[in-house]
């Protein structure tokens, strides 16, 4: 299986001819985890390294996954295939937090209904101006 590495804007993406494993690391652009999660598809992986990751925006699940690829969120520390020790963190403290229409529109991450077969595991979702 051919892969090619991409690096940039903190993200480091691993492309197959079926499926993606990306891997993101704190210390890149505001929203660079927003871009990663919004670009995912059927059979993706996105591997989030343990840190904050600080985002002023909603993160807006579209795509779907189906029974046999799902889409993967997976927090880790020092190795993708490991449970961490301390999750990463979206903090969404940056999002306008100025009343009740503001938080309609500014959420953390908005799972649209049709959106199915995502797995998030050990992610902390923080501070979104609905919550």
């Amino acid at each position: 299986m051919k892969k090619i590495f991409l690096l940039g804007l903190g993200l480091t993406l691993g492309l197959t001819a079926n499926a993606r494993k990306l891997y993101i690391e704190p210390g890149g652009e505001i929203n660079a985890v927003k871009k990663a999660v919004e670009a995912l598809v059927a059979g993706d992986t996105l591997y989030v390294k343990s840190g904050t990751y600080e985002v002023d925006d909603l993160i807006n699940v579209r795509h779907s996954g189906n029974r046999h690829h799902r889409i993967c969120v997976f927090g880790y520390d020092s190795e993708p295939d490991k449970r961490p020790a301390v999750n990463p963190v979206f903090d969404f403290s940056k999002q306008p937090h100025t009343g009740d229409d503001t938080a309609k529109q500014f959420r953390g991450v908005l799972q649209n209904p049709n959106a199915d077969y995502w797995y998030w595991r050990d992610i902390d979702i923080t501070k979104s101006a609905d919550s």
